[in-house]
């Protein structure tokens, strides 16, 4: 199951007209976008039939256990195909926006279950999901998420400066660093933040480009 939720959630977050921080969709033909909402009902659907009372499980060692970071995959294009106005309304976000703030460490960060290496990872899925619902009672909950995730940010000198880690622990890499960004820019820390320039230099430099040369 998890892996379908992995390949849905950029389909429908597009299909629902949720692109990229800042970014407008493409509008696509009458004939296409009927289709495509067609579409969307039905993977909305399933996700929905997914559900254990506004909770989705993930498979860790053969068994079955509830999941903040399967939960927000799912909630953030179920959230998307619903009106802005309606999402925080609704029953089935609301109680799976209710299981992920329980997630939350005093840190900021979503409870990995003990399963640390992924800090970066739940806590950033977890932040666009809420962030789409946009429930000013979660507003307090969105700000410690977001201060989380710019702790994870190598600032040391170094090919990794500016990138995220799995955790404060970790190195950097592209897949850690891709989800820590796209979350804070949903938080709306923007591209001229500090933070937001150290990324772009780090993204800069591990592209294999001649003029990039110069950030190596």
């Amino acid at each position: 199951m998890t892996r379908n939720l992995l390949l849905s959630l950029p389909l429908l977050l597009l299909a629902c007209g949720e692109g990229p921080a800042g970014k407008e969709p493409s509008q696509p033909n009458a004939a296409a976008s009927a289709d495509i909402q067609a579409s969307v009902a039905k993977g909305v659907a399933w996700l929905r039939e997914q559900s254990k009372d506004g909770i989705w499980f993930a498979n860790f060692g053969g068994e079955e256990v509830p999941s903040p970071a399967t939960t927000a995959l799912a909630l953030a294009p179920i959230a998307a195909a619903l009106p802005k106005a309606e999402r925080a309304k609704d029953p089935l976000v609301q109680k799976a926006s209710a299981f992920l703030l329980k997630c939350q460490r005093p840190d900021g960060a979503i409870d990995t279950g003990g399963m640390s290496k992924y800090e970066n990872y739940f806590t950033s899925a977890t932040l666009m999901a809420l962030e789409l619902i946009d429930d000013p009672a979660t507003a307090d909950a969105r700000k410690k998420m977001a201060a989380f995730l710019e702790t994870l940010q190598r600032i040391e000198k170094g090919r990794t400066e500016g990138g995220f880690g799995y955790n404060t622990a970790g190195s950097a890499d592209l897949s850690n660093a891709q989800f820590a960004i796209e979350a804070l820019r949903s938080a709306g820390i923007p591209e001229d933040h500090p933070s937001m320039q150290r990324a772009l230099r780090y993204l800069e430099r591990v592209q294999n480009r001649s003029e990039n040369a110069a950030n190596e």
